[in-house]
């Protein structure tokens, strides 16, 4: 076991050095979700985002640099003191700090382990954080003491510096979910007075010009201003009903106040009337912060980052490359690349993904598999029975007629001229002639089938489900004549869901699929057959998977989503002795993958929602191992830990406690009620497995060794 423990340290110092293993192509420079942007000059700014996502520029947004900020965690916010002091805020209690400009560095204790939203400073010495709790700093985050927190979950925090530290502000939403909270300090958060806001309505920032001057804003559209220090909020008429997640202001009339589904409102006479501004954005935004009176600059989700040079008359979008939901990849040869997505989407790559083309496609209609047979022919399929088709390496496509309007879900040709497409309905598709015509060959049009796989042209199989009852049935069809006739090869049933995503054979005889049931406390599921179908084991647990893809018999791949084991960035596993055993790789985002490929041993794409595009030339790199750095600032105090069989668990809030081995399966579940829970582990074997403790408000992890 002493081996275990000392491997376990080696790959956690090579994790930690190495760094992130699978790069950004698109969108870029990054697509994580970001939740605040903030510039201490013109020119240098910092974004803060989804699994510890921090980004600074030093030449006005042109171009950003990523950071490394020695947590894993959702950051919330940032705050920068002077031009070289910061600190950001996060999950599970984070609060970091740096003094050499974003270099280095150094996580603070901030005694808690509750989700932090906002960060303010008003000196380099006093701040002030708030989210799950109300804390103060006045030694430069040395150390923090929680304040009173009479309103429950706070997510933005102001103080008034011209009238001194200590008059300041919070909002947010109460414990029992009811929202429109703000109070009030006069004495640097001593004490503080609940105000009066008017609404119901969750608030997510506040912002105030003076000591009198104040804004809010929050969800169902909500504005709201005072002009008298919060002894009366009135609300002002948004024109819109999206949420608001952030406001500032200029000067007394202008100010600006962005949201949900990239909403822009504009005031130029103190908040009276707002008005809605064009943007290229669709996806959320979550920030917005002025530099000076005519640079602001914009951040959201997918990465999106938005630039004005002119006091916010217009925004250009100073992020690239689409954030569209991207379903499928293929590449043809090393460096060229195809991928296709919703909205007609397809990008294409002609130097290993260093830039990826949007081509025209011609439709609007979401694209959700491409496949090519040479380097010039390829294929599309997607929504309404859509069949496109490329003899020039994609410069122009050709719609096909394939007879049906049912969704189609995956395309695959055995050979030159042989192809197969599945879908919704039971449809299945055949061409003899490369596409010229299609057969209908469809079987039971209650089933939906999201994945074809052909090992020549006559031998095939189809991965999707069926109805039973109120829930479904995993299926895998099979044939033996080119698609002529279907007989089940698997069927799994759940009385509430199940599904088969993908099929994948890397010979005539071995084959895996991917899936997931509700019922039965399995959830993701990755079964393989070594005789052609004929019988499946169960692997065990995966990621929560969408996508499947195998470099050689023994090495695999799978990608989709870790569905909050702890957080989506651990997204994708990898095999090296053919399903057996599983590890995961650690990807660097927050966002559901839903294709994988390779074009060599060690070279490897994903693509997946909000535009992901992501690349890794050394194989996925090395194993997380127990989360790699994840665990670093974890507050889970179990001990012994190490441990022969039984630890303590000491806890001050009720909830949940469940162990996990390190490819995602739920090895035990404890429920905790008392401060301090004895915890029996004696029937599991000795290793290194994860740790989850959830209550109603929040979760942290950790890691336990079983000797």
């Amino acid at each position: 076991m002493k081996k275990l423990y000392i491997l376990f340290l080696a790959l956690f110092a090579i994790g930690f050095a190495n760094g992130q293993d699978w790069q950004w192509q698109n969108p870029l420079p990054q697509g994580n979700s970001l939740n605040c942007v903030r510039f201490v000059d013109a020119n240098t700014g910092y974004a803060v985002g989804d699994v510890g996502t921090f980004i600074k520029t030093t030449d006005g947004g042109i171009t950003w640099t990523t950071l490394n900020p020695g947590t894993l965690y959702h950051l919330s916010s940032v705050f920068f003191t002077d031009v070289n002091t910061g600190y950001a805020v996060g999950k599970a209690g984070t609060i970091i700090k740096t003094t050499d400009a974003g270099l280095s560095w150094t996580s603070l204790n901030s005694g808690t382990i509750q989700s932090l939203f906002s960060i303010f400073f008003v000196d380099s010495d006093t701040g002030y954080v708030v989210g799950g709790k109300t804390l103060k700093t006045t030694d430069g985050g040395i150390t923090w003491i929680v304040l009173d927190n009479p309103i429950g979950w706070i997510k933005s925090v102001c103080f008034v510096t011209q009238s001194g530290s200590d008059t300041g502000y919070m909002v947010g939403t109460g414990f029992n979910g009811q929202g429109g909270k703000i109070s009030k300090t006069t004495d640097g958060g001593e004490s503080w007075t609940v105000q009066n806001s008017g609404t119901t309505h969750p608030l997510n920032s506040v912002f105030f010009l003076n000591s009198q001057t104040g804004y809010s804003v929050g969800d169902s559209g909500t504005i709201l201003q005072t002009v008298d220090g919060g002894s009366i909020w009135k609300r002002l008429s948004s024109g819109t009903s999206s949420r608001l997640k952030s406001v500032t202001f200029i000067d007394a009339d202008i100010g600006f106040a962005v949201g949900a589904e990239g909403i822009i409102l504009q005031t130029t006479d103190g908040g009276t009337t707002w008005t809605i501004q064009s943007s290229e954005a669709s996806v959320d935004l979550a920030s917005v912060n002025f530099p000076n009176s005519n640079t602001g600059y914009i951040a959201g989700a997918s990465g999106k980052i938005l630039k004005t040079e002119n006091g916010g008359s217009s925004w250009a979008n100073i992020s690239m490359g689409t954030t569209d939901l991207l379903s499928s990849v293929f590449f043809t040869e090393t460096n060229t690349g195809y991928v296709a997505g919703s909205k007609g989407t397809i990008l294409k790559t002609t130097n290993g993904g260093q830039l990826w083309t949007n081509i025209n496609s011609g439709t609007l209609r979401d694209l959700t598999s491409v496949f090519f047979t040479d380097i010039n022919t390829g294929y599309v399929v997607g929504d309404s029975g859509i069949i496109i088709k490329t003899n020039n390496a994609g410069t122009s496509w050709l719609s096909l007629t394939g007879g049906t309007n049912k969704r189609l879900n995956s395309i695959h040709f055995p050979d030159g001229n042989t192809g197969y497409a599945v879908g919704q309905g039971g449809t299945i598709l055949k061409t003899n002639n490369a596409g010229i015509n299609w057969l209908d060959v469809s079987t039971d049009s209650t089933y939906t089938l999201f994945s074809v796989f052909f090992t020549d042209p006559d031998t095939g199989y189809a991965a999707g489900h069926s109805p039973y009852g109120w829930g479904g049935c995993g299926i895998i069809l099979k044939t033996i004549n080119g698609g002529i006739d279907w007989t089940i090869s698997y069927e799994r049933c759940s009385l509430i869901s199940a599904s088969l995503k993908q099929v994948f054979f890397t010979g005539s005889d071995i084959g895996y699929a991917i899936g997931s049931f509700y019922s039965d406390g399995s959830n993701p599921v990755l079964i393989k057959t070594q005789n052609g179908g004929t019988d499946w084991t169960s692997l065990g647990c995966s990621v929560w998977p969408h996508s499947l893809y195998f470099t050689s018999p023994d090495t695999g791949y799978i990608a989709g989503s870790d569905n909050g084991l702890i957080s989506n960035d651990f997204n994708i596993q990898k095999t090296t002795n053919g399903g057996a055993d599983w590890t995961f790789h650690y990807s660097g985002i927050n966002n559901t993958l839903h294709a994988i490929t390779f074009t060599d041993a060690e070279t490897g794409y994903v693509a997946g929602e909000g535009g992901t595009i992501m690349k890794t030339t050394d194989g996925g790199g090395y194993p997380v191992g127990v989360m790699d750095f994840k665990f670093k600032n974890n507050n889970l105090n179990i001990h012994p830990n190490p441990t022969t069989g039984k630890c303590i668990l000491e806890t001050d809030l009720p909830g949940e406690l469940s162990i996990y081995s390190l490819n995602g399966c739920k090895i035990l579940s404890f429920k905790i009620n008392e401060p301090k829970t004895q915890i029996d582990v004696s029937s599991i074997p000795c290793g290194i497995y994860l740790l989850k403790f959830i209550n109603n408000s929040d979760m942290k992890v950790g890691k336990l060794i079983k000797w």
